[in-house]
C-alpha cells in the first residue's frame, strides 16, 4: 500500500469512493472542477491509499490558520472513506498517519473532523487511532 497525493488521473477512483461515502452520484466533471480549485492550494492535502494501482481510500486535510491563538493552527478532515472490500487492511490507519504527519509539519495543535452518526464502524476505527469524541455538536446550514 502506498499513501500519496491524489492526482487528476485518480479522480474516477475518487468518484467511486465518494459514491460509497455519500450514497449519491456526482459527475466526474464536477469532481474535476473542484479538484482544479484545490490542487495547487497549499492548505489542502488530498491523499489516497493506493493498492495495485487503484485508489481504495482517501482523506482530505485542510490546514486552518487560527488567528485566535498564537501559532495554534489546526487541521480539519473531510471525506474520509475506504472502499468496503479493502477495509481492515490498514488503509485508514495509513491515511491518518500521513495526514497527522502533515499536521505536525504545519504546526497544527489538533485535528478536527465530524462523522455521520450512522457510521458506527468507522467511529470504532477512529477510536482505535486515538481520536475521541469531545462532546462538540456540529451545525450545518444547506444553502
Amino acid at each position: 500500500m502506498k499513501i500519496r497525493k491524489i492526482q487528476e488521473t485518480d479522480l474516477q477512483d475518487l468518484r467511486e469512493l465518494y459514491i460509497e461515502l455519500c450514497d449519491e452520484d456526482r459527475s466526474i466533471e464536477s469532481i474535476q472542477r473542484a479538484y482544479k480549485s484545490i490542487e495547487n492550494n497549499e492548505a489542502y492535502y488530498l491523499l489516497g491509499a493506493e493498492i495495485d494501482g487503484k485508489i481504495v481510500g482517501t482523506v482530505m486535510g485542510i490546514v486552518c490558520f487560527d488567528l485566535a491563538g498564537e501559532d495554534k493552527n489546526f487541521m480539519t478532515l473531510e471525506n474520509v472513506v475506504v472502499s468496503p472490500e479493502y477495509r481492515g487492511r490498514g488503509a485508514c490507519k495509513a491515511l491518518f498517519q500521513e495526514v497527522e504527519k502533515i499536521a505536525r509539519e504545519k504546526n497544527c495543535d489538533y485535528i478536527y473532523f465530524v462523522s455521520g452518526k450512522q457510521r458506527t464502524v468507522a467511529h470504532e476505527a477512529y477510536r482505535l487511532l486515538g481520536y475521541a469524541e469531545e462532546g462538540a455538536k456540529g451545525f450545518r446550514k444547506h444553502l
